[in-house]
């Protein structure tokens, strides 16, 4: 997990996270517990990139909803980037598409902070 700070065009600080291989039940509680300290420490604009995520099984997606929540929580919003196809239809199987922020485009995902 590489975590980035950038600025967006508004002038804001976004965490920028690059999560990479297995977003399964092994590695999952590891990468919450980090990215709800980058959380706690008032990373409160917060990228995930998962073009890297070679799986994501059920427990990174109870993840991505964990951060999502928390954000939503002190009013701030997960920007997902670069989920590919297979995660995209996951969600919608799940009928949770629609509670995340998906991205291509890393400057778009910047600039909708």
């Amino acid at each position: 997990m590489e975590i980035n700070k950038e600025t967006n065009e508004k002038g804001q600080d976004v965490a920028v996270v690059q999560l990479e291989g297995r977003l399964d039940a092994q590695h999952s509680d590891t990468i919450e517990e980090k990215l709800l300290k980058l959380i706690d420490e008032g990373s409160v604009n917060l990228i995930i990139d998962m073009g890297r995520v070679e799986f994501l099984g059920s427990s990174g997606i109870r993840v991505l909803l964990a951060i999502n929540n928390k954000l939503d929580k002190i009013k701030s919003r997960l920007k997902i980037l670069n989920l590919p196809e297979t995660g995209v239809k996951i969600l919608r199987t799940m009928e949770i598409v629609d509670r995340f922020n998906l991205y291509q485009s890393k400057k778009e995902a910047l600039d909708s902070f």
